[in-house]
């Protein structure tokens, strides 16, 4: 079972639809506005339209933008937190991700391109996220929870809250992709987890995570396309998350054991040689390689793990 609707992947289509449209080799907010306005018949669609906002105006406005220069892959930072943030608007409401929720979502980031689009029409933007609650339909009134199914694993009380925040993170990101949910997706939903042990260790690292989202991204373009659940090595990773935890002596599974186990699939990959050298024997495991180029080996990581932790950090303090 999938949390994206069937509406929503409708407007994700004709967002890709208009940025081809344009002419224009990456996918942001802008695009995801006039996507929207395609789905003429969805609520934010019929809010816009009560406004004077059609798609022929947003569509005039956008072919004036500038653009966003350098471009970190097809998808824009802007149009990644803006999905994480949908996602987030549906699970509050315990609800499949609709139009609506992200239509909720832009309103959460004034600063994007497509908000200031909507204030540069003369669009009264409080107001606008006021009518688009109201055009919500009640909460579902089951929860959807996803630890347990296809996509996430079992023992979802083994979880920290922001370890399952990550997993989400991850489904969302191949999502976009339209593929199976690996460890470079994992990693790509990292930053948007929030402030968890796992990045404060990267951090503490001094690792550019500008550059680690860029190489990542890379990989993702260069596989196929698979269906939204678990790949191999994200389960074998969650497994030896299970490990490191029990090492730790830890009755809960953290960002930090995630992240270590992923360092552990690429350590059984290349038979012990990577967690000693960082160097690689396993050729087709890009993410090693990766993981190798930013100085990242498991006794590393281990070793600062331990040091954010004595810290204080943890996964259950807010941000």
């Amino acid at each position: 079972m999938s949390r994206f609707t069937p509406d929503f992947k409708d407007v994700f289509t004709g967002a890709q639809r208009e940025s081809r449209l344009l002419r224009q080799n990456y996918l942001s907010s802008e695009h995801l506005l006039l996507g929207l306005l395609q789905k003429s018949q969805s609520g934010p669609a019929q809010l816009l339209l009560a406004q004077g906002v059609d798609l022929v105006r947003v569509r005039q406005v956008v072919e004036q933008l500038p653009g966003h220069g350098e471009v970190s892959g097809v998808f824009t930072r802007e149009l990644r937190q803006l999905v994480h943030l949908a996602a987030d608007e549906a699970q509050k409401r315990k609800q499949s991700i609709m139009p609506e929720h992200l239509f909720l979502a832009l309103n959460l980031l004034p600063a994007s391109q497509a908000m200031q689009i909507l204030h540069h029409l003369g669009l009264n933007l409080d107001d606008l996220r006021a009518q688009a609650l109201q055009s919500l339909p009640p909460e579902s009134q089951t929860i959807l929870e996803f630890m347990g199914t296809s996509t996430h694993p079992s023992r979802e009380n083994t979880f920290t809250p922001r370890a399952r925040h990550l997993l989400y993170r991850g489904e969302e990101e191949a999502w976009l992709y339209e593929q199976t949910i690996d460890r470079e997706h994992l990693l790509l939903g990292l930053p948007f987890a929030g402030q968890g042990v796992a990045l404060r260790v990267l951090q503490s690292l001094d690792v550019d995570l500008d550059v680690a989202e860029q190489r990542f991204m890379e990989i993702l373009s260069q596989r196929d396309r698979g269906p939204l659940v678990l790949a191999q090595d994200s389960k074998r990773s969650i497994e030896l998350a299970v490990k490191e935890a029990f090492q730790f002596k830890h009755h809960y599974l953290g960002t930090e054991h995630l992240l270590l186990g992923m360092l552990n699939v690429s350590e059984e990959r290349h038979g012990g040689i990577f967690a000693g050298l960082g160097a690689s024997r396993d050729h087709g495991d890009h993410t090693g390689h990766v993981f190798a180029s930013l100085g990242l080996t498991l006794k590393r990581v281990r070793k600062q793990t331990l040091a954010v932790l004595a810290s204080g950090a943890s996964d259950n303090n807010p941000d």
